[in-house]
């Protein structure tokens, strides 16, 4: 469906969605080759396209086996594409919320020593935003857990 959109309407967002979308149903390969193409057709200046290139190295690698340091690598990646887009993007509350979810799980995965830093960031940026939005939910969910993580709470 998003090819066949895509020949018709040739956006970077039909791409972006359609490798999402792949990415839902773990099919990362193709997810990849979508999401880069979407990243090649906009120069990667579009931050959500950015995004969700994150999410998605991140959700291809999350569950993979350690065996040569590559995939603490690859998430390692992921969370500074995503300090990126904190930065250069005005809806800081998305990732935010994408950068501390993905905090969580680096930490499950790897273990406080290694998820010290993005758990710390997390914090302060949960911090700042739910002082901006404090009618938002997920930011409201994420700063008790990652306070707790941090042994704050």
């Amino acid at each position: 469906f998003y090819r066949k959109a895509y020949d018709r309407d040739p956006s970077p967002y039909l791409l972006q969605q359609g490798a999402l979308y792949l990415a839902h149903r773990r099919r990362f390969r193709e997810a990849f080759g979508m999401i880069d193409e979407a990243l090649v057709s906009s120069d990667q200046r579009i931050i959500s396209i950015r995004n969700s290139h994150a999410i998605i190295l991140f959700k291809a690698n999350i569950d993979q086996p350690e065996t040569d340091g590559t995939v603490e690598q690859t998430l390692n990646r992921s969370m500074e594409i995503l300090t990126e887009c904190y930065r250069y993007d005005k809806r800081k509350a998305y990732h935010v919320a994408v950068f501390a979810d993905q905090a969580l799980r680096f930490e499950e995965r790897f273990g406080i020593d290694l998820a010290q830093k993005y758990l710390e960031t997390a914090a302060i940026w949960l911090d700042e935003e739910i002082k901006r939005s404090p009618w938002n939910r997920e930011i409201r969910r994420l700063q008790p857990l990652i306070r707790r993580r941090l042994g704050l709470q």
